[in-house]
């Protein structure tokens, strides 16, 4: 067969060769995403630093204003979130997400001028702005749970089941390299040229994205929801409960859901706590904060490399228990560390074990879900997730503030105060999720067995209502 007539979705290994992004299709949407990825992280980043310098300077309502910039972009996980994926699943993939980065572009192009980053003849007092720039996060994180699930849905109609994890390894690495240039480049941006110019990257990141969703060639026999849904009446509450019995009764993605919340329980106490263990722990000027952020991105970007290509051979479950026990002990490490140095270097294996977890979580999901089911999984994982993201955000500051405050226990030679204590606990957390995961997973080989039993009852109850 000549090479002209092979289909992008057939796998490298038929082709004779592993192309370097998986294929056309993948190659597009990837590079599209982590365009769209740098221009988000150079926009949440730059609205922050507008905050702080410009609209509440010299207020004590500064880190309240920034707070809750950041509290109505996760609204949308717990009020949008769990409903989004049934209309997703309805939907073509590739549309859904064409039309919500059309949105969320003509959505940034309306705070440019709210913002009053162009020279306009209104000035809106900072209450106001502060209003505006919280329903556009609002906005824009209804249109990421609609977005991000059916984003996970193309992905499995583009790419191979056999690429499934170097994909998911190769998204993880360009979302690192985003998450590390975007944060850099925004505040000097700023400064040297305004608000604007950041808004309108993340504008023209959409548009990119946008061009790029639109040049993918999705086979119609990888559609076959839209087909069915264009013959049958949708039910709503019918397909809701079909998602949610698929999560209860398979093992492999109950199992992979509650790993989830588990390590996000734990691991996101590192957000509110991180600034105050350099301080107390490190004893090292905020101003090299940047580096360990940097570290663990520098440790995802290889890690998603190294894992995407080896994962299928480590094994997908092996790699999830494996990659849970390893960040629990580094963690827990981390707890203890006294030396900055010493602290980024063990940030670094936590990276890259955290692409690991993605790789194995992001591929299990997409090969374990049938593809009618995918955007009401997905939907679910990222709502749970959120909420006990959430949770830990609101625990951890707790603990460390309130109950543990005046902690100072002197144990083996080695003392344990309020914030190393919680981190101790972040590693434990993670460290037993990783152990349920492997307790769990043990014996589980017929794969899609419930996948396929709940996509034959669904078949079913739409032969008997038709």
């Amino acid at each position: 067969m000549e090479k002209s007539t092979i289909s992008e979705n057939v796998p490298a290994t038929q082709t004779g060769k592993k192309r370097l992004l998986v294929n056309r299709n993948f190659a597009l949407l990837v590079v599209g995403q982590g365009i769209s990825q740098f221009g988000d992280f150079v926009f949440t980043f730059t609205l922050m630093v507008w905050i702080a310098a410009k609209v509440a300077i010299g207020q004590p309502w500064g880190p309240l204003a920034i707070s809750a910039m950041m509290v109505s972009a996760y609204i949308p996980y717990f009020v949008i979130g769990p409903w989004a994926g049934v209309f997703v699943d309805r939907w073509s993939h590739r549309r859904t997400m064409v039309t919500m980065d059309a949105i969320r572009a003509v959505l940034i192009g309306l705070l440019i001028l709210g913002t009053g980053s162009l020279p306009l003849p209104w000035h809106l007092p900072p209450l106001f702005l502060i209003i505006i720039v919280c329903v556009e996060s609002f906005l824009d994180g209804t249109c990421g749970q609609f977005f991000n699930p059916a984003s996970r849905g193309l992905i499995g109609q583009i790419v191979p089941e056999d690429d499934l994890a170097r994909a998911s390894g190769l998204s993880q690495s360009i979302n690192a390299t985003a998450k590390i240039i975007g944060p850099l480049l925004a505040p000097p941006l700023y400064f040297a040229v305004g608000i604007f110019w950041g808004l309108l990257v993340e504008m023209l990141s959409f548009v990119v994205s946008l061009l790029t969703l639109r040049a993918i060639r999705v086979p119609q026999t990888e559609e076959p929801v839209q087909q069915r849904q264009s013959q049958e009446q949708p039910n709503f509450w019918r397909e809701f409960a079909t998602g949610l019995s698929f999560v209860v009764r398979d093992r492999v993605i109950r199992t992979l859901i509650i790993s989830l919340m588990i390590l996000t329980l734990g691991v996101s106490t590192l957000d509110p706590l991180l600034l105050f263990f350099i301080q107390n722990n490190l004893h090292t000027a905020l101003s090299l904060s940047g580096v360990l952020v940097t570290a663990m991105g520098l440790g995802t970007i290889i890690g998603g490399l190294f894992f995407g290509n080896i994962g299928k051979w480590i094994g997908l479950r092996r790699l999830l228990w494996l990659a849970l026990l390893g960040m629990g002990l580094c963690f827990m490490l981390f707890s203890r560390a006294t030396n900055f140095w010493f602290a980024t270097i063990v940030l670094f294996p936590v990276g890259a074990l955290m692409a690991g977890l993605s790789v194995a979580a992001g591929t299990l999901m997409i090969s374990e879900t049938p593809k009618d089911l995918i955007g009401r999984i997905s939907s679910a994982t990222n709502s749970l997730s959120m909420l006990s993201g959430t949770i830990s955000i609101v625990l951890g500051g707790y603990l460390a503030s309130a109950v543990l405050v005046s902690l100072n226990w002197h144990i083996l030679g080695t003392t344990f105060r309020a914030v190393d204590t919680v981190f101790m606990g972040t590693g434990v957390l993670v460290l037993l999720a990783g152990l349920y995961v492997l307790v769990a997973l043990s014996g589980t080989s017929a794969k899609k067995s419930v996948a396929a039993e709940v996509g034959a009852q669904e078949q079913a109850e739409l032969a008997v209502e038709s």
